[in-house]
């Protein structure tokens, strides 16, 4: 099965389970405009209800993932426009990383600002070589308000969060894998096929032991943990009565693998 979707700024691609998300306003290096926050949050909520998408890729189109948000548009709107148009943001970016599908970020290039968020909400990030991390919304006279700082910390602490937002120092992809918050660094030419193998991996397993295992740690996060060891509880209690978990087994004890439906 292979469906393609064409939006204005983003292109969607759905082929073996996959769902593959590319930005695609290269001119302007994806800069993150009004159109494509409003795309963003359709696509994003396709992705979690559609039924032969098991795993997804976000990546840009061109030289940018994405060069944070289209400066030119936020400069002609009242502060009002602003506010409701960050808040846009934060519900799609929230979405994407709350559901229970993961999502790889396939870095390409530039990841700034609002591309940079959008990188630290998905479930794991690979970088090419060529890719670049970075807030420099302070230089602006605003601060990252998507969710960057707050994601950014729990990965790798206060102090290096702060010299990133205070400073928008810009990183390389090799910088960007020593602090921990990409999984690999990769060349371009390697970029989607080692995506790919990543989601080969999540692929071969029980789609509904991969959606609960992932809802637990996202939701755990923000849970005291004696809490969050009740929550994963409750999801292996579902687990458990699952047919998956039935056939999951009973290939383990024949020594083949398993046929997972889902159920």
């Amino acid at each position: 099965m292979e469906i393609i979707k064409h939006y204005e700024t983003v292109k969607v691609e759905v082929a073996d389970r996959l769902y593959t998300i590319t930005l695609n306003r290269p001119e302007k290096y994806n800069a993150l405009n009004q159109l494509m926050v409003s795309e963003l949050g359709l696509v994003f909520k396709e992705f979690s209800a559609h039924p032969a998408a098991e795993v997804g890729i976000i990546t840009g189109e061109g030289k940018a993932f994405m060069s944070g948000a289209d400066i030119s548009e936020i400069i002609q709107r009242q502060p009002a426009e602003n506010e409701k148009y960050n808040r846009e943001i934060i519900d799609a970016f929230n979405f994407i990383e709350k559901q229970d599908k993961p999502v790889i970020a396939a870095v390409n290039g530039f990841a700034l600002g609002g591309g940079f968020e959008l990188a630290l909400a998905c479930t794991f990030r690979i970088a090419a070589t060529t890719a670049k991390f970075g807030l420099p919304e302070v230089g602006l006279g605003i601060l990252p308000g998507a969710g960057g700082p707050q994601r950014l910390v729990r990965l790798i602490g206060k102090e290096q969060t702060m010299r990133l937002v205070l400073t928008g120092e810009i990183i390389s992809a090799e910088e960007a894998f020593r602090l921990r918050l990409v999984l690999k660094v990769v060349s371009p030419d390697q970029l989607m096929s080692e995506t790919r193998k990543l989601t080969a991996r999540i692929l071969e397993k029980a789609p509904l032991a991969v959606r609960w295992a992932k809802n637990a740690i996202e939701m755990g996060m923000d849970m005291p943990m004696v809490h969050a060891i009740q929550y994963t509880d409750r999801n292996l209690g579902l687990l458990i009565r699952s047919e998956d978990m039935k056939e999951g087994m009973k290939a383990f004890l024949e020594k083949r693998k398993p046929v997972f439906k889902g159920s």
